[in-house]
């Protein structure tokens, strides 16, 4: 009888030692581009805002691009399943229509895509009077190839309703 209590606790501390509660580290979704190098994108916004004029006419200062990039298309980023957590960056277009961005960019070529922002704005009609009008992106956005230390001129055009 002795014996089997001592087998009993032997027995318990057993199942005891290798049941314990362990915690258990759950594996987290990285959406990190470890060393990314980076590509530059610029070009010029034209947009209508004058009718009177042959003149080349942009979009206004403070028109904002956003540009996605694809993390899946750099080696080693973890995501989940098949949403990629695509990561965005923002600009504005400057003086004479002219913008630029930085985005991280893998050593291979990939496609990011440009979305040129809706805006409304002022314009001149072929009488000379100020209409206001939108002005939209034909299109929702453009492809630009990239890569590490690449730099890309993609100038586009708006159209206004």
């Amino acid at each position: 009888m002795k014996n089997l209590a001592i087998f009993t606790l032997i027995l318990g501390v057993f199942v005891f030692a290798t049941s314990s509660c362990k915690k258990v580290a759950e594996p987290v979704a990285l959406n990190v581009i470890e060393n990314a190098g980076m590509a530059t994108i610029s070009g010029i916004a034209y947009a209508p805002v004058n009718d009177t004029t042959s003149a080349d006419t942009y979009a206004p200062s403070g028109t904002t691009l956003m540009v996605e990039v694809d993390p899946s298309d750099f080696p080693g980023v973890s995501t989940y399943g098949n949403n990629s957590n695509m990561l965005y960056y923002s600009t504005t277009v400057g003086a004479n229509g002219a913008w630029t961005i930085q985005v991280p960019a893998p050593k291979t070529s990939a496609w990011v895509y440009v979305y040129p922002q809706d805006f409304r704005s002022n314009y001149i009609d072929g009488a000379g009077d100020t209409e206001s009008a939108e002005f939209y992106y034909d299109g929702a956005y453009f492809s630009v190839n990239v890569m590490e230390g690449a730099s890309v001129i993609e100038d586009f055009w708006y159209d206004r309703n």
